[in-house]
């Protein structure tokens, strides 16, 4: 195939994925509404990243090893996380908003789905916070004090 025309096809396709990426609108969502979505409210370390081909273009997996949890969760001590956009092969796909894991990263998440099956981070970035000696970097708190405005909130069920 004639390289200008490979180009052609690369353009038109990486194109057609910003556009549908960039089209994503995030709704604002403070600490009540990231808990009382969330499914499952959990910290731990990530164990593992990786990216596969979807009709989007490429989603990327986050492995989560479970360190404690404050809402759901079940027992499951490994959690299969799925945001979307990644990189694969030459193929790099951008998504605003979505979170982006590496692997060592300590995280405090809210997730929404059935943790049976790879569940999303609610709120994407939103619902990402990172842990640094013992401190949740984005609240500017130390964890237990974040746990427990999370608890506090739980028990009122309400904004």
């Amino acid at each position: 195939m004639n390289r200008y025309v490979a180009a052609f096809i690369t353009g038109i396709a990486t194109l057609a994925i910003t556009s549908t990426a960039s089209a994503t609108v995030l709704i604002a969502k403070n600490l009540a509404d990231l808990t009382l979505e969330a499914e499952s409210i959990v910290a731990g370390t990530i164990e593992r990243v990786w990216a596969e081909a979807s009709d989007r273009g490429v989603d990327t997996f986050a492995e989560l090893r479970v360190e404690s949890r404050v809402k759901g969760a079940r027992d499951e001590s490994l959690v299969r996380i799925k945001t979307p956009g990644g990189s694969l092969g030459e193929l790099d796909v951008e998504v605003p908003s979505a979170p982006r894991f590496s692997v060592g990263d300590e995280v405090f998440l809210f997730l929404g789905s059935d943790l049976s099956e790879p569940t999303n981070v609610i709120g994407w970035e939103q619902g990402t916070f990172s842990i640094e000696n013992g401190m949740v970097v984005e609240a500017g708190m130390p964890l237990r004090a974040f746990v427990r405005r999370i608890q506090a909130i739980l028990e009122n069920g309400s904004h």
